[in-house]
């Protein structure tokens, strides 16, 4: 039998998980696997109580949860699925927020680095259940007041979603390409368009001067100038698709995780 808390498998006649020392009942009516899933729920785990541990279990929507993201202070997450974005207070995973989105899912989400406004991006829909185009909106959190709209000109899916560090740039991937967009006055900066190097990952140097991009078609990975979209370097060290992109703190290496099973790390030119 499974325990509802944490999920961790106990033996039959267990009156006390074993793990999380918490009662349990004699049939917990859930499957190993939907004890392990949980439909669309976000749990949120304590790593100094244990590795199983959970201190919260929220449903957010029955179709699944598309993205997940801490606010710069740590004490929101703000959650992408179909119906919206919802934002949940860590200290007890209460729903503080949550802003309607009358579109399709929520497949990226990112705070500003001051915390004020929420990007997120997905896929469009029209009312008679058209696919139209990608959907990057921002609001800010304490009046949900819409800052910014964009429909992408194509019928494609805004994937990746990244504030830059600095807050001055908000860069967005899609199937088809790269934009940068200013944001004090949102005006773009420039499109990097080009089928190799799809946006499906993007990610911020910290010093937010460069932007590393990829696409789970391709195993190469772009290094862009922020400012006017030139290449600094191209990766080759994958055999195909890069889905994931991170930078060290330093600024001095990128990881790249490919659908070859691997894990790169590598260093571009500065």
């Amino acid at each position: 039998m499974y325990c509802k808390v944490c999920g961790a498998a106990n033996a039959a006649g267990n009156t006390v998980c074993t793990v999380c020392e918490q009662p349990i009942e004699e049939d917990s009516g859930k499957t190993e696997d939907e004890s392990l899933l949980n439909g669309g729920a976000v749990q949120g785990w304590d790593p100094f109580f244990s590795i199983s541990g959970s201190q919260f279990s929220y449903a957010v929507d029955p179709e699944g949860t598309w993205s997940v993201a801490w606010s710069p202070d740590g004490e929101r997450i703000a959650v992408g699925s179909h119906s919206g974005v919802e934002i949940l207070n860590v200290a007890n995973g209460e729903v503080v927020f949550k802003h309607d989105w009358p579109y399709a899912e929520v497949t990226a989400v990112t705070w500003s680095p001051d915390g004020r406004y929420i990007a997120c991006g997905g896929s469009g829909y029209d009312l008679g259940l058209q696919f139209h185009s990608g959907i990057v909106e921002v609001w800010e959190v304490a009046t949900n007041r819409s800052a910014y709209f964009y429909d992408v000109p194509r019928n494609d899916n805004t994937v990746a979603i990244a504030w830059s560090p600095n807050g001055k740039y908000l860069a967005f991937g899609s199937t088809v390409e790269v934009q940068i967009w200013e944001t004090a006055a949102w005006s773009h900066v420039y499109t990097a368009a080009s089928p190799a190097y799809v946006g499906n990952a993007v990610a911020w140097s910290p010093d937010s001067k460069r932007l590393a991009s990829a696409g789970s078609l391709d195993p190469r990975v772009a290094v862009w100038n922020a400012t006017d979209g030139g290449y600094v370097y191209i990766y080759g060290g994958h055999t195909i698709g890069v889905e994931s992109l991170a930078w060290s703190p330093d600024g001095k290496r990128i990881a790249s995780g490919g659908r070859d099973h691997t894990v790169q790390v590598w260093e571009p030119p500065l």
